[in-house]
Formats: structure tokens, sequence, C-alpha cells
């Protein structure tokens, strides 16, 4: 490491150490991946009963689900019958969002989450500043097993409609970006011109590490190979947002000369599992998640056999959320890695799908850009965003109770339309269906976005 990052390592350790809890979880952490199996599973059991034990004596909603199901009998918390609770989804969420807020909401620190997902499905959370501090805590655990260090150069290969709107980032996020030192590089919309441009940013910058939609970085590094452009090597790259396909994997790792790990989770509950060296497959924060794959019965998944993914974080107590599902599907590695630490491992996540739409003159936009679309529009139950052509894109929208009329509908629904045009095209039509359901795929889900139309043969300048 350099000076100047040794500098900024230690200032952004300042900066952790006066904003909360964070390097506090990233040292138990480090304890953790020192236990053996049967350590990790007996704390990660502690954590649970605590977390049940605090839902019980302060959210209305699972005080009297777990008095039901016998996970809480005399006030002492039975974790064995923690798997016979029912599983939460986001229609839940909303049906009961003020019973299942702690009563103690108010004197936490918290903040809002909203989340479009990958069922298409928008939902609002509360997150309080120490499940804040355990996700920052995750990430910075798993990039350091990779081999980055605090203080050197990151690129974020990220999506921001925010920036495609006008907006700025605060003061507050720049300056920490600063000290983070670290780039954002928006890729909700890029054309040739910009991945080129994105190319020449990386090798000026010259980072140790890259964190990236697997879409995005996927084809910057297919635009690369394709017009023979040198791509810095960079210590370690993470993707994250959409699923890592093998052939996407290998035309990344190819072209910048790297491993890639694979970061999986969600703005519901966080980083939950992360590839590491060593291991088989995505790696569970055993201190910060509790997990569980269950076939359709309930009952609990082998090794090797693909389940739901239930997700428990065992980190905000503001708004607990004990066996919600993610929406994906996935399988339990059969494999014991000798070297990686004792944690649970995922051997594939499947079901993330974000497809890519393409303008006319080339240009590519991330799926996940109209999912932003839809975070604080509580009023949208589910949504599908459909590239049907080039130049005309359907947007199903499925209304919850909440749905506005008359005027107020109508400028919802411009509002739409100008969005979407924003990064299609003006010349883009932009048609809003209501209905009262959204078909789903075989496997069950709901796909957000679907583009229909290949990418138009564009010379690149």
């Amino acid at each position: 490491m350099s000076a100047q990052e040794l500098v900024l390592g230690n200032l952004w350790r300042l900066r952790l150490a006066a904003a909360g809890s964070a390097l506090e979880h990233l040292a138990l952490m480090r304890r953790w991946a020192a236990l053996d199996a049967t350590e990790v599973a007996s704390l990660q059991r502690e954590r649970l009963e605590r977390l049940l034990a605090f839902a019980h004596a302060h959210v209305p909603y699972y005080r009297r689900l777990l008095e039901r199901y016998g996970a809480v009998v005399g006030g002492k918390v039975n974790v064995e019958r923690f798997t016979d609770l029912p599983l939460l989804d986001k229609p839940t969420i909303r049906s009961n969002w003020d019973e299942l807020c702690s009563d103690d909401c108010d004197r936490r620190r918290t903040r809002i989450n909203q989340s479009g997902g990958s069922t298409g499905e928008p939902v609002k959370l509360i997150q309080d500043a120490d499940y804040q501090d355990w996700n920052n805590a995750v990430k910075l655990f798993f990039e350091e097993r990779a081999g980055y260090r605090l203080g050197e150069r990151v690129i974020e290969l990220w999506g921001s409609e925010r920036d495609i709107m006008g907006a700025r980032r605060s003061l507050w996020s720049r300056a920490g970006q600063r000290v983070r030192n670290k780039r954002f590089l928006n890729t909700f919309r890029m054309t040739p011109a910009t991945m080129r441009a994105y190319v020449e940013e990386i090798n000026a910058f010259r980072p140790s590490l890259i964190v990236a939609y697997a879409e995005s970085i996927f084809r910057i590094a297919r635009f690369a190979r394709q017009e023979g452009l040198e791509l810095f090597t960079p210590k370690t790259i993470f993707t994250s947002a959409s699923t890592l396909h093998a052939p996407m994997r290998a035309a990344i790792e190819e072209v910048f000369g790297t491993r890639v790990y694979d970061r999986y989770g969600s703005r519901e509950v966080g980083v939950v599992a992360c590839e590491t060296p060593g291991s088989s497959g995505p790696v569970v924060s055993a201190p910060s998640h509790y997990v569980e794959i269950v076939r359709p019965d309930g009952t609990v998944a082998e090794p090797g056999e693909t389940g739901e993914i239930v997700v428990t974080p065992l980190t905000n107590f503001a708004m607990p959320l004990l066996r919600y599902r993610i929406g994906d599907m996935g399988s339990w590695s059969r494999r014991d890695d000798p070297g990686a630490i004792a944690w649970p491992t995922l051997a594939r996540i499947s079901g993330r799908v974000s497809d890519t739409f393409f303008t006319r003159d080339g240009t590519q936009v991330f799926g996940e850009f109209f999912t932003h679309l839809f975070y604080e529009r509580d009023w949208v139950e589910m949504f599908q965003v459909v590239q049907e052509e080039l130049d005309l894109v359907v947007i199903r929208i499925k209304p919850g109770p909440r749905a506005p009329a008359g005027a107020e509908l109508e400028e919802e629904v411009g509002s739409l339309r100008q969005q979407v045009r924003l990064v299609m095209g003006e010349g883009c039509r932009v048609e809003v269906e209501f209905t009262d359901e959204i078909e789903t795929t075989v496997s069950g889900k709901h796909r957000f976005t679907i583009s229909k139309v290949e990418a138009p043969e564009v010379v690149a300048h």
C-alpha cells in the first residue's frame, strides 16, 4: 500500500468508529472465522434466541405468532419450534406494517429502505443503525478475505437513477467516497462511448477492488474484448445484484485477469452470503444471518437439493424479519471446503433475473433501473416492465389499495413514461397497463424486467 492509501485507510477507520459499531462487528466476524462448525452453530443459535426473545417482547405481530406456534412459551424461547413459523412475504409486511415495527423503534436510529426486489413486488422497511453497521462489517469482512485493505482504491460500477434524473449525491456521501478512495461509475445507462470512457477510467485509476452489478461489468468486459481494449487488473472483483452465470464469470475473469467473487443479498436483508477464497460457493454470513432452504412443503432441503431460500437477519431489531422469503431458489453445498471458514455454504443461487434493454442506437439499459422507479411508489403492489420492441416498452402494474385515481393517477403514469424515455429515448412508446394479475414464470417467480429484443448492430466510435 502507498503512504496515501495508509492514511486514507486510517481515516476511514476513524469515520467508521465515529459513526457506529461496524469495526466492532468486523472484529467479531474475524473471531467467528476461526471457530469450527459446531461452535458457529451454537453461537448462531444464541443470536437467534436473542432475536426471538426481543421480537416476543417488543413486536406485536410476533408476540402472537411466536406464542401460537410454541416458539415462546411462558416467556421462554423454544428455538426448536422456530421453523414452525409461517414464512414471511412482502404482502404480509405491507398488511402488518405497524405491528411489525418494534415498540422501541422511535428510540432507535432508523431509516426507511425501499425495495422493488427480484419479484417486482415493492416493499418498505425500517432498518436500524446497528443493522447498517453490521451490513458494512459483512462487506468489509468478505473484501478483506479476498485481499482488499481499507484505503486501497475502489471503483464501484453501480446504478443510480438519481444521477440520470439530475440529482446530486449528498456532500456527506461524496466526502465518504473520497475517504474510502472510491470512484462511482453509473452503469444504469451505457452507450459504447460510455463503456469506452469507463475502460479509460479504470485504467487510469488502477483500483485494487471493483464492486459491480454482475450484468454491468460483464457488458464492459465483453465490449473491451470486442474492441481489443486492455483493462487494468485489480486485486479482486465483487459482483452482485443479478445472477452471475458461468459464461459471464469466465468473460470477466479473462478480460480483467483476476478472480471474481459473487455477493448475494437484497435491500430487505442486506448482504447474506459471499464467495471467498477456498469456498465452493457463497458463504453465509453466520454472525448476521440465519438461512434456511426449504422444500415446497416447508421441510428442510438436503445438501444439493434445490429449494426456496429463506432468510432471517439477526441484526435488525427495529423491524425483525423472521423467515423472510427473499424470492430466490438455491441449494446447500455438499462439500466441506478445506481451508475455508466453517460457515454454511451455498452451492448455487438461481432465480434473480435482470434483463438488459436496448435502444435503437445500441445503448444498453440495465433492467435494475426500472426496478428503482418503483421504490417510492408504494401504491404499486406488483409490476413488470417488458421491452416488446426496440421502440416499445410495456409497463404492467397491479395496483394496491392505496392507488391514486383520476388526475393524480394520470400524473403518476405520465411521470413513469417520462422516466423511461430518459433512458430509452424520446421516440420510445411507453404503454402502461393496469391488471389484476401478472403472469409468473415456471418457477413461480415474477420477472420484473423482460426484454424480447436483440441488441441492434451498431458501430462503436
